[in-house]
């Protein structure tokens, strides 16, 4: 068996089903992640930000080793930058002493890693999480330093992931890397909890996820005033609750009497809304595979989308792209109209999610792939 280290700072809200912190698709994947290579019999650590009311304490969760850093608001501005984030980060990689050290999304982190990694003769996966990390200028990056340090990493990376065919033509014309494609993993209904979702029960428009501008909920908001007829539910919540863009957004949806603001949500408590809905629509400019796509289709929720993964959607008819507010509104009024058209595109749905997604399958590729890469020679 293997010992294995996640990176994966915020995590720890994800990986203990809480409503509060930030919770993304990164800290949903890395924390079930973690829980299923330790059930498996690897030796797991997951390295995160220092938990509030805690310093430097370790605990042991679902058989994985929980290594805390630094608390994210410790130290000087600029100089925490090195003390006490990066010392205290190679503090934990230190001690993790695993044989496989692996981070997913991009991030200055991921060049620190890397750093630390080939100094101490370990092996480094970093696994892409959104088309963004792909593009050459990173403009998610707000400095030369953070774009350097991540550029590092990415090239000194024993093995680069993949979620999409897009995202490797991206590393491999825009870095000259070779990355390996492995699907994500979703936990979904079985069977039998399937079979007793009932098509007259889905009821609603759903958008899930963190609000922030790029995710554009502003679209949904149009997009249900322009449709009275139906619901339509949010879930999520934003990174800063008093920015002017939460709470302008906040006014707009309190003025329609057919959108409801449901705020955060925990992950064990989604599938009664995904159940219940009869679309998901996801807005934003850009994304890499998200997982709120997994999560609808596990239960046979089509998807309506400013963004097709490798087409996806299209090719397999599991919803809808849609460019425009008014095509969104025109594909809600096709489907919610046409209960045949509905049904077929969700069976689709569903067996799209058996055939690619379902957790044992995907996590074993992940599983191999590490074995793999640790038994290469340096």
């Amino acid at each position: 068996m293997s010992k294995i280290c996640i990176v994966s700072h915020f995590a720890y809200s994800a990986f203990t089903n809480s409503a509060s912190g930030h919770i993304g698709g990164v800290e949903i994947q890395t924390s079930r992640m973690a829980k299923w290579l330790a059930k498996q019999g690897h030796e797991v650590k997951l390295i995160i930000w220092g938990i509030e009311g805690e310093s430097g304490q370790h605990k042991k969760i679902d058989g994985v080793d929980i290594i805390q850093m630094c608390h994210a608001d410790d130290g000087l501005p600029v100089l925490r930058f090195f003390y006490p984030r990066w010392t205290s980060l190679v503090h934990a990689l230190r001690e993790a002493n695993a044989d496989i050290y692996y981070h997913n999304c991009a991030e200055y982190v991921t060049g620190q890693i890397a750093h630390w990694c080939k100094r101490n003769y370990k092996k480094f996966i970093y696994s892409v999480a959104s088309d963004l990390d792909c593009v050459m200028g990173l403009p998610q990056f707000n400095t030369l330093r953070e774009k350097y340090l991540y550029i590092y990493g990415l090239k000194s990376s024993d093995l680069v992931i993949a979620q999409t065919d897009k995202q490797k033509i991206m590393l491999m014309n825009n870095y000259g890397l070779d990355a390996k494609i492995i699907p994500m993993p979703c936990p979904g209904p079985d069977d039998l909890q399937y079979s007793k979702i009932q098509a007259a029960n889905r009821k609603t428009i759903l958008w899930v996820g963190r609000i922030s501008e790029e995710k554009r909920l502003e679209w949904f908001l149009d997009i249900a005033e322009a449709l009275p007829d139906f619901d339509f539910v949010v879930l999520g919540k934003p990174n800063d609750m008093d920015s002017v863009y939460y709470l302008d957004l906040c006014d707009n949806a309190s003025r329609l009497s057919n959108v409801n603001m449901v705020g955060a949500v925990k992950y064990t408590e989604m599938s009664e809304y995904y159940a219940s809905s009869s679309l998901l629509c996801c807005t934003s400019v850009f994304e890499g595979f998200p997982n709120t796509f997994l999560e609808a289709w596990s239960y046979g929720v089509p998807v309506l989308s400013t963004v097709d993964p490798d087409n996806v959607i299209t090719q397999n008819g599991l919803g809808y792209e849609a460019s425009t507010k008014e095509e969104f509104v025109e594909y809600i009024n096709l489907l919610m109209k046409d209960e045949s058209l509905w049904e077929k595109c969700s069976e689709q749905s569903r067996q799209y999610y058996l055939e690619h997604h379902q957790v044992d399958g995907v996590m074993s590729l992940f599983e191999k792939t590490f074995v793999d890469i640790e038994n290469e020679k340096n």
